[in-house]
């Protein structure tokens, strides 16, 4: 029984772990590459190999770090997989469909289309909740 839930729970959070991963990797790549070239750098602008190499090695070597830490050290595995799902089940489910009710004062069931959105929203935070 437990089981069968902890597949769907799975099927609901391991999509938003990834994206929401990406989405950390790419902000903290973007923040080391604005420090290692200058503002006015080419390799800021332009597709240039240094650029690009530089790139692709902070990303690299930050994934590389990433999975060290959550692999060598023995509790932080587990630890960094509670933090992310509470972060991520709030993130990914909650924050948006609370999100939808607010951009949607006084229309949230002006027409069928309003009113679908308005059931997936109220979905979307239930899941959160659940997960």
């Amino acid at each position: 029984m437990i089981e069968k839930y902890g597949k769907v729970a799975a099927g609901f959070t391991l999509p938003t772990i990834i994206i929401v991963g990406v989405l950390y990797s790419f902000v903290t790549s973007r923040a080391i590459m604005f420090k290692v070239f200058r503002p006015d750098s080419v390799h800021r602008t332009k597709h240039t190999f240094l650029g690009w190499a530089t790139w692709i090695a902070i990303v690299f070597g930050g994934w590389i770090i990433s999975f060290v830490i959550g692999e060598a050290v023995p509790f932080f595995n587990d630890l960094l997989s509670l933090i992310s799902s509470l972060f991520d089940s709030w993130f990914g489910f909650i924050f948006w469909g609370a999100a939808w009710f607010e951009l949607n004062k006084g229309r949230r069931t002006q027409g069928p289309w309003q009113i679908l959105n308005f059931g997936l929203a109220v979905l979307m935070i239930i899941a959160g909740l659940f997960l």
